[in-house]
Order: structure tokens, then C-alpha cells, then sequence
């Protein structure tokens, strides 16, 4: 952008507008080569003694990724998330018959305070009814902290005020795009398509159409599961919320 003075005001309300975020790289590797409780996105999840696999009507869902947040912590540089436990995430993405509810309708986000006595789930009956369905390929995760302004058109740049849209901020910065989509909290990517996120909810986990785990969300690219922050601090993450950016 041309060099242009910014009013002490907008300089602070920059500086207030970063957020940490937590990028997630993948590497593909054998399913029963990540113990019980570790990251990972696909294969099989790790679930409490008795924990229902999640359903869209009476079709199981597809596992997504499940995070331990021992291991994210000394990444979570604004101390958002629990320090312990577990989260698995589910997405419905099958659509057996005319009946059966839209693709993408239908997540669940679990929450295990408590990591250490979880087993590893088999495939509950009915995911494989359709045998061209399998899980997504299993790969470890490792992770990296960032920080991020919001980006261009979505309602937290908008909320720096006049000056920074007259000056197109943050977007006219120019500052790189990550490597990959795949991230715990932090902004909204904004691909300029006129899909604005949902207002009063952030990133808590945001997942691409990862090559190593096979995965592929079709003209989303992506998928987010969103959470308002009085649920975040309450560890209300049965109120998370699924948002797929338009193609």
C-alpha cells in the first residue's frame, strides 16, 4: 500500500485487533501409529467409555479431527481454550437417499474435560452401507502460532472505523497468506466472494481439503466450526456451529 500516517486512534485499534492463532500442518501416517488421546485429523476418533458415535438422522457422521489441548496450549498465546481435555469434531457429509437430511446440514463438537480414559472407536454400523464411503486417511498434526489482523469486508475490519475502510486496512497491508486453512482460532480467511462470516462468532476450528487426510469439501474448500465467545469462555462447545464459506 502507499505509505499513508495513521491517526494514533486507528494504530490502536490495529494493535487491539490481533489475534493468535494456531496453524495446523499434516502428514499423513498409519491409523494405529498415533496413540489414544493424541491430534489428528481422520481414522477413527478417540471417544469416552459409552459416548454415542453423532448421527444425522440415522446416518453416522464423518470424524474430522480431534485436538488434545495439552498440545495446543503452548500455542494459545490468549489463553482461549480449556488446558485440558479433548475436542472431536464431526461433520455430515453423506447423503444416502432423497429423504436423508442436505449434505453439510448437521456437526458435532465433543468436549472430554478429561482425556486420559478414552478408547479408540470402531466404525459404527451404517457408515459403510454406501462402500465407496470409507473415513478420512488418518495424519499427525503439528502446530505453529500466528497472529493475525482481520481480514478486508468482514464485520471485524468494518469495526476499525471509517479511516482504516478509506484506506482498505487491513487488506491493502498485503501481508502473506498462510500455507494452509487449517487453524484454532485467530480471523476469518475472507475470499472476496461476498460470503461474510456469521456476526458475533469466531474461528474455533477451521479445516481445509487436506491432501493428507483425503479430505475434499467440494467448492467450500473449507469448513468452520464457529463459536459466540461467552461459549468459548463457559467451554460451551456443544453450541459450536458449522459455517461453509460459498464457492
Amino acid at each position: 500500500m502507499a505509505k499513508a500516517k495513521l491517526s494514533p486512534e486507528l494504530v490502536a485499534k490495529l494493535r487491539g485487533a490481533i489475534r493468535g492463532a494456531i496453524r495446523i500442518y499434516t502428514k499423513r501416517v498409519a491409523d494405529d501409529s498415533l496413540p489414544v488421546g493424541t491430534s489428528r485429523f481422520g481414522g477413527l476418533p478417540d471417544l469416552a467409555p459409552g459416548t454415542r458415535w453423532p448421527r444425522a438422522a440415522k446416518i453416522p457422521m464423518t470424524f474430522v479431527a480431534q485436538l488434545r489441548l495439552e498440545e495446543l496450549a503452548p500455542y494459545d498465546v490468549d489463553g482461549m481454550l480449556p488446558a485440558r481435555g479433548l475436542l472431536a469434531f464431526f461433520v455430515h457429509d453423506e447423503v444416502t437417499d432423497a429423504k436423508a437430511p442436505e449434505m453439510y446440514s448437521a456437526h458435532a463438537a465433543l468436549y472430554f474435560p478429561d482425556a486420559k480414559n478414552l478408547e479408540r472407536a470402531a466404525l459404527p454400523a451404517g457408515f459403510t452401507d454406501d462402500p465407496l464411503r470409507k473415513p478420512f486417511a488418518t495424519a499427525a498434526l503439528r502446530f505453529h502460532t500466528t497472529y493475525e489482523l482481520p481480514s478486508i469486508n468482514t464485520h471485524e475490519a468494518k469495526a476499525l472505523g471509517k479511516e482504516a475502510v478509506a484506506l482498505a486496512l487491513p487488506g491493502s497491508l498485503e501481508l502473506p497468506l498462510p500455507s494452509t486453512l487449517n487453524q484454532v482460532l485467530g480471523h476469518d480467511l475472507y475470499r472476496d466472494n461476498g460470503d461474510v462470516p456469521p456476526r458475533g462468532t469466531r474461528p474455533l476450528f477451521r479445516c481445509d481439503s487436506d491432501r493428507q487426510a483425503d479430505m475434499n469439501f467440494g467448492d467450500a474448500e473449507e469448513i468452520a466450526f464457529r463459536i459466540r465467545d461467552e461459549d468459548l469462555v463457559a467451554a460451551r462447545f456443544d453450541r459450536v456451529k458449522l459455517w461453509l464459506p460459498a464457492s
